[in-house]
């Protein structure tokens, strides 16, 4: 998927994404967005039957936590639309 920055991403698009890389299992999965106002990483980690999404902020090294799709979801849309 191509976002240019000037883009803004829905809530729909990141919870799509999201659900498709829930389909791995036992994996952990990181993507850094450096090019935001906020630049962060996202690591989804997957064992068994637990999962969650963890947002690390680069400059303060911060740690969010969320267990469900629909909060990191809305955490990310938040984050990439620097709302």
């Amino acid at each position: 998927m191509s976002i240019e920055k000037k883009d803004k991403i829905s809530k729909e698009k990141i919870n799509k994404m999201l659900g498709e890389l829930m389909y791995f299992s036992d994996c952990q999965i990181t993507h850094t967005f450096t090019d935001i106002h906020t630049p962060f990483s996202l690591s989804i980690n997957k064992q068994k039957n637990e999962i969650y999404f963890q947002i690390t902020f680069t400059e303060n090294k911060l740690i969010e936590l969320y267990k469900d799709i629909s909060s990191a979801t809305l955490a990310l849309h938040k984050l990439l639309n620097n709302e």
